[in-house]
């Protein structure tokens, strides 16, 4: 029950900051896990691929290789739905405080319309188009990096199975 001196603005006002720090917080760690993963995944595949390495060692890594990308695709698919839905909600709490939203999708229209703006000028140097143009396409929405990241985990996860049926079946191509 809220007190009876606290108005519907001032609860919407509250939920803004609330929400607005906990989708800030999900994005953080977002992009935080990834980074991290990649370390360890990294240091795993040099003792993997080490032709100095003893098979056990091998296995070990491996194993710990493709638990790590499946910990980082079970977390990141989490945190990202996390995001969506707490920018979505702020959205919607945008509406009600001030008639119109800059979070949710219309933060990603925004973006791809400013980027589509700014990059897509004419320019006399065929250099600046090409760049413009790449910058262009990697802001699109059509190629989200999300799922791009998904695919480098389920590739880590993968080699590391490859890697883990090879030093049983090819030890020597290590």
């Amino acid at each position: 029950m809220r007190s009876k001196n606290i108005t519907d603005y001032e609860l919407l006002k509250g939920l803004e900051a609330a929400a607005s720090v906990r989708r800030l917080q999900f994005d953080n760690l977002l992009w935080q896990v990834p980074m991290i993963a990649i370390t360890g995944e990294s240091f795993l595949f040099t003792i993997i691929l080490n032709g100095t390495t003893s098979r056990f060692s091998r296995t070990i890594s491996t194993f710990l290789a493709m638990s790590i990308a499946f910990a980082t695709l079970f977390t990141f698919a989490r945190l990202r739905a996390s995001e969506v839905h707490d920018s979505n909600k702020l959205a919607e709490i945008e509406v009600q405080i001030y008639g119109q939203a800059i979070h949710g999708i219309v933060l990603s229209q925004s973006r791809a319309n400013f980027v589509e703006h700014e990059y897509g000028k004419g320019s006399s140097s065929w250099v600046k188009k090409f760049f413009d143009r790449i910058i262009i396409l990697l802001n699109s929405p059509k190629v989200p990096s999300y799922p791009i990241w998904m695919t480098v985990f389920i590739t880590f996860f993968l080699l590391a199975g490859l890697c883990l049926i090879l030093n049983f079946v090819r030890p020597s191509l290590f």
